[in-house]
Parts: C-alpha cells; sequence; structure tokens
C-alpha cells in the first residue's frame, strides 16, 4: 500500500511486502523526487533455511532475520544500518562451531555517489565467537580488515575431526589494486592443544601478494613442542601452474630441516632437495608419538623432470633408540639407509 503525490514525486509506503516460500521482505517509509531521496525501514526474514539449501548447494537449517533504516539523500549517497539474529544455525561447515545456538548481527554499509562502496562496520557476536571487520572498495582498489576471535577450540576440533583446546583470534588484511592486491593474516592460538599434544602459545602469519593473478608471499608459525620451541619459515610463489616453495626452514632445539621445491601443480611432480640435521632426536619424541634417542641427518633430492617421479633418499643415525610400550622398538649404535625410487 502507497500514497502517491505525483506533484512532488513524493511516494508514502505503508507498507510494501515480498513473501516466498523461504523468506520474507518487508519496508516501510518515503521516498521523494521520484527516488531521489529515500528514507525507509527495511526488514528481511527466514523462518527456516532449509529450502535455500539448493541454493547454497549445502544443506541448511536455523532462522535469520534482519531489519534497519535505508536512506538516500540528495547528492546520492545510500546508507543502511542493519541488525539481526541467527538462530540454531547449521551449514554443515566450522562456522556453525564458532556461531553456536544463537548470534546477532550489525552492519553498516554506505555507497557514495562516485560509486565507491564502504562497509563501515560489520558485526557478527555469536556464542563461541566473534567476527568483526571494516571493508571499502573505491578506484578500483579494496581496503578491508576482519577478526575473529574463537572463545572455545574443542568446538571447532570436533567440527574439523581433530581434538582441539585453547581459544584463537585471528587478524586480516587485504588492500591494493583488485588486480594486485596485497594480504596479511596472524593468528594467535593461546593454551593450544591439538590431538593431545600441549603447543602452549603458537602463532602462525602468512602474507601475499600480486592477488589473485600471480601470488606470492611468506608464511611463519612459531609453537612449542615439549617445552622446546618449534618454528616453520618459508616463501612461496605460484606462476601458471608451478609453485616454487623456497627458505624452507623448520627448527626444533638444535634440529633442523632445510630445503626448496618446485611442484607442478597439473601434474603434481615435484623437484627439489630438503636436507636435514637432527642431533637431538629426544626433541621429537612428543611429535613422533613415542621416545627417541640418539641422532640422525638426512638429505631427499627430488627429480620430476621429463614427467616422471624420482626420489633418492639418504639417511644416517648414531645411538638410535626407539622406545615402545614393552620396551625397546629398536636399537643401533649405528645406522646407514639409502633408497631410490623412480615412477
Amino acid at each position: 500500500r502507497a500514497k502517491i503525490d505525483t506533484g512532488s514525486g513524493t511516494i508514502g509506503l505503508e507498507t510494501l511486502a515480498l513473501n516466498a516460500a523461504a523468506a520474507r521482505a518487508e519496508a516501510k517509509g518515503s521516498i521523494g523526487g521520484w527516488g531521489q531521496t529515500a528514507d525507509l525501514t527495511m526488514s528481511a526474514s527466514a523462518d527456516d533455511l532449509a529450502p535455500l539449501s539448493g541454493l547454497a548447494g549445502r544443506p541448511l537449517a536455523g532462522a535469520v532475520a534482519l531489519s534497519g533504516p535505508v536512506k538516500r539523500v540528495a547528492d546520492g549517497t545510500l546508507t543502511a544500518d542493519l541488525t539481526g539474529s541467527i538462530d540454531r544455525m547449521s551449514t554443515g561447515t566450522p562456522a556453525d562451531a564458532v556461531l553456536g545456538d544463537k548470534a546477532t548481527l550489525a552492519l553498516a554499509a554506505r555507497m557514495d555517489p562516485d560509486g565507491a562502496m564502504r562497509l563501515t562496520d560489520l558485526t557478527v557476536d555469536g556464542r563461541n565467537g566473534k567476527l568483526t571487520g571494516t571493508a571499502a572498495l573505491a578506484d578500483n582498489k579494496v581496503d578491508a580488515r576482519t577478526t575473529l576471535t574463537v572463545a572455545k577450540l574443542e568446538p571447532l576440533g570436533t567440527a574439523l575431526g581433530t581434538p582441539m583446546e585453547g581459544a584463537a583470534t585471528l587478524e586480516a588484511t587485504a588492500r591494493g589494486p583488485l588486480d594486485a592486491i596485497q594480504a596479511q593474516a596472524t593468528l594467535n592460538a593461546r593454551d593450544l592443544v591439538v590431538q593431545g599434544r600441549r603447543l602452549g602459545a603458537t602463532e602462525v602469519k602468512a602474507t601475499a601478494a600480486g592477488l589473485p593473478a600471480t601470488p606470492n608471499g611468506t608464511v611463519s608459525a612459531r609453537t612449542n613442542l615439549d617445552k622446546t620451541p618449534l618454528s616453520f619459515d618459508g616463501r612461496y610463489a605460484l606462476r601458471e601452474q608451478t609453485l616454487r616453495l623456497d627458505g624452507l626452514t623448520i627448527a626444533n632445539g638444535s634440529n633442523r630441516i632445510t630445503g626448496e621445491a618446485q611442484v607442478a601443480l597439473d601434474t603434481l611432480l615435484a623437484t627439489g632437495r630438503l636436507e636435514g640435521k637432527l642431533p637431538n632426536l629426544n626433541g621429537l619424541s612428543e611429535l613422533a608419538g613415542m621416545p627417541l634417542g640418539g641422532g640422525a641427518s638426512f638429505t631427499l633430492a627430488l627429480d620430476g623432470k621429463g614427467g616422471k617421479q624420482a626420489a633418492s633418499l639418504t639417511a644416517d643415525a648414531s645411538d638410535l633408540r626407539v622406545e615402545g610400550e614393552g620396551g625397546p622398538l629398536l636399537t643401533a649404535r649405528k645406522l646407514t639407509a639409502k633408497a631410490d625410487v623412480a615412477d
């Protein structure tokens, strides 16, 4: 139902409702100058998301409601300030473990007369986590940042099929031209336990440049294994169907593995080299899941040239000891192994 003043172009919307099997939308308010200005209150809701499962490509359940003012002023600026809720959401993804059975939504957005779009506030606050963010798209450049906090990792671990404990915060940014975006993400976990292994404070960082066509960047991780620092560092670059990895370093106390590799993604053939110097195997006992002793070194060479995968391994160990529940599984004062594998 509406009232129209043809002289001024003013439209008074008493009710404009759209009803479908899966959702309902409604608008109330006024429109001036045949659409040059608007002052509306919008609402949309879906009491049962199951009918939208086909559109989403996965089973959905739960209910969503969103409402708030939508305005357009004389210079063409369009704003929206919406709030709402999510109840009993089920998507079959890890997001369910973060949202829990109830979450609140808040969204503030603006479109400027020059076409620039800005998300000035986004907040999704669930039972087990909170997502906040801002974003802007102007002059073919993006500038976005977001923070996700997960209060308890146990439900997330259940959803992923990997037992976990602790809490985590993920911060991410993306900015730059749409054909050369730079992104950065930092994950900080507290009191982290994964599959019964107590890692404690853990930090993972990743950077990316040249998105989306030629991604390249760095990855690093810092944690603790059996009270000994464990770290990983590496660089990557993707060009067409070739992934290059270099500067790879895994360090655990005095133990160190270094290397580089090149992987053809269309064939998964790899060429590269890994070298390990492990003077303290006992420091890797927690990772191996059994007590280790002694020291070792190895070299692994990969060759994927000629369309076939080949690998060559040489390894040496001294004073090697592998313990089992009933006693030693393997002891050796000196052990040398060589292997060559060809496709």
